[in-house]
């Protein structure tokens, strides 16, 4: 009887040994999810505020790159617009020293034709100023005759 009451009484501390290690284990277990439990709550009150705060941090920065790049693009169009007027005012410059160039031939050449046609004339005139004098001439050394 001895020997099986040392073995029910060494059984009954080995289960009440495991009995109090899951115990124990259990309450830890608890001890933790009861952690987390108050952790997540914590969390689901900041939340509102951290995802506000995320928010407005996102449109600052989505701001920021937005007129970062309009920046950009107005100076990029400001450049082009500047180039191209740079390049119809210097079209503009070379096309009226060119129509100053071609009055300055026209004038020239108006110059030429007129001395040309007063040459003309002038040969012309004395063409027939020889012409009479040869039929007088020739009148008179008909008449001669």
């Amino acid at each position: 009887y001895g020997e099986k009451k040392t073995a029910l009484e060494k059984e009954i501390s080995e289960k009440k040994t495991t009995f109090e290690k899951e115990i124990s284990e259990r309450e830890s277990a608890v001890k933790e999810a009861e952690n987390e439990l108050n952790e997540l709550r914590k969390k689901t009150v900041e939340f509102p505020k951290i995802l506000e705060t995320e928010l407005e941090k996102l449109e600052k920065e989505t701001e920021k790159e937005l007129k970062k790049q309009y920046d950009f693009e107005k100076q990029l169009s400001e450049s082009q617009n500047k180039a191209e007027q740079q390049l119809k005012t210097q079209t503009i410059e070379t096309l009226k020293a060119k129509i100053k160039d071609q009055e300055t031939l026209i004038n020239q050449l108006t110059q030429k034709v007129n001395s040309s046609e007063n040459n003309v004339k002038q040969i012309a005139m004395k063409a027939m100023e020889t012409s009479s004098k040869e039929r007088v001439i020739t009148v008179e050394k008909e008449n001669k005759e």
